[in-house]
């Protein structure tokens, strides 16, 4: 899949579907880098300097695609207003920083747990609904550093770890077509190994995150290709790694002057203009700047578009 930089270059601010014959609202499931605020409502996490309870310094990704989300709460976690109560036409976000893919811990509730609980509670797809779904990062931020300790056996730890957190991906997509779905976008992951949290933790680490990218990635597209085959839904497959590949390389493109270092641990940056902290990719150790997310936004847009 060809890379369009040219298109999203710099902080071009990504068309809203509403403008869109093809589309209407966005139903977001996934964990901190699509999370509006579902964890703060809930546990007062992530603090300022964070943006409003984004893991971010301003609106996630999600948001950027077709405007303002209806934050779940506990709405997902099976407490009334129930979906079918939301207005028909809003955007919804069940997304929530920490989210696993599998059901392990109750709260933050997993993708799957997002997904059950919202169709259980009366939630619906409509034709015209993009439903988005990104996840498998935290599972892999967890098994890391229990994986890291014993180097023997590291890579097959996080590569177990990796598959199965990708099927269950997959899983979920098939979850969602089945319950009638149509357009599903589903984003792999960005190599971990170039993201501020790895990079201060030395080589060692930074090899270990981009072979369990690497794996995950791999599983995904295998994983997530079957679930559209099985249910016939219009599965798009954004291949997030290639565009973040594609600013660490070349930053001055998008308008980065800085990839490898965290805003929020750079007093020049988090003190300083919004200017200023768009120049960064990173707000913090693993999540992206308000910029980074309209890259991301730009990007999503696309292969929604794409002939």
């Amino acid at each position: 899949m060809k890379l369009r930089m040219l298109l999203l270059a710099g902080a071009m601010v990504a068309p809203a579907l509403a403008n869109a014959q093809t589309y209407g609202r966005i139903i977001t499931f996934g964990d901190s880098l699509s999370d509006n605020g579902n964890l703060f409502s809930l546990t007062g996490n992530p603090p300022f300097p964070y943006f409003n309870g984004r893991f971010s310094n301003g609106p996630s990704w999600a948001e950027l695609l077709n405007g303002p989300m209806i934050a779940a709460g506990p709405t997902i976690l099976g407490f009334p207003p129930n979906p079918s109560t939301l207005p028909t036409t809003a955007n919804l976000n069940f997304a929530f920083g920490g989210a696993r893919t599998d059901a392990l811990v109750g709260l933050p509730p997993g993708t799957v747990t997002q997904i059950g609980n919202y169709l259980a509670l009366g939630g619906t797809f409509r034709p015209t609904d993009v439903v988005t779904l990104w996840a498998g990062a935290n599972d892999l931020f967890q098994q890391f550093p229990i994986a890291a300790g014993n180097p023997a056996t590291a890579q097959a730890v996080m590569g177990a770890t990796a598959t199965t957190a990708a099927t269950n991906v997959g899983t979920q997509v098939g979850m969602l077509g089945a319950a009638g779905a149509r357009t599903i976008v589903t984003l792999n992951l960005p190599n971990l190994g170039a993201a501020p949290s790895f990079l201060a933790q030395g080589a060692n680490a930074v090899q270990l995150a981009t072979y369990s990218s690497v794996v995950f990635n791999t599983a995904w597209q295998t994983a997530t290709a079957a679930a559209a085959a099985a249910t016939g839904a219009n599965v798009i497959q954004v291949p997030i790694d290639q565009l973040f590949n594609t600013v660490v390389a070349s930053p001055g493109s998008f308008g980065f002057a800085n990839v490898t270092n965290q805003c929020i641990l750079t007093p020049a940056c988090v003190g300083g203009t919004a200017a200023t902290q768009a120049t960064y990719l990173f707000w913090d150790g693993v999540h992206p700047t308000a910029a980074g997310h309209r890259v991301v936004a730009n990007y999503v847009t696309e292969y929604l578009f794409a002939p």
